[in-house]
């Protein structure tokens, strides 16, 4: 039988994770924690954890656990990894217009798109094709290049 307990943290996880990878990984720390006091308090009365059946002595389990926060570290680092690729793709708050040299304040969700139109000459700015265009290693600590090309301006 299940523990039902740890089937609904796992699926409390899964939303968690859904609306936020950093969120969910943490909360599998919280998850793993959790089965390991718990399975400490079932060693300590004398009983026993079986998985699927098989009898699992206080090592194997101890093991299992540990191995399982070495899980949910790989999952945090991803998680942060995807968190701060997301960051660096973003344009700053200020720029300056391709095509105008109107300097604009950008609204967040202009800066993650990459995508704004410039209020002095109603030009639409797409530079979300440069940011694929560019490589990893031109992306470290390179200044967003907001020169018009074929395919990022359009008016």
């Amino acid at each position: 039988m299940f523990n039902p307990v740890i089937i609904g943290a796992l699926v409390i996880q899964a939303i968690v994770r859904n609306i936020s990878s950093i969120a969910g990984a943490i909360f599998g720390y919280i998850i793993t924690t959790g089965i390991l006091i718990w399975g400490l308090s079932v060693y300590a009365e004398g009983n026993i954890i079986t998985f699927f059946s098989i009898p699992l002595s206080k090592q194997i389990f101890l093991y299992a656990v540990f191995a399982w926060y070495w899980l949910d570290t790989n999952e945090l680092r991803g998680a942060i990894k995807e968190n701060n690729k997301i960051v660096d793709e973003r344009l700053p708050n200020e720029i300056e217009c391709p095509q105008c040299g109107e300097k604009l304040e950008l609204e967040e969700a202009e800066r993650i798109e990459r995508k704004f139109t410039c209020v002095e000459c109603n030009s639409l700015i797409d530079l979300s094709l440069e940011k694929n265009e560019k490589s990893q290693s031109d992306k470290l600590d390179s200044e967003i290049d907001l020169h018009p090309t074929a395919n990022g301006i359009m008016q």
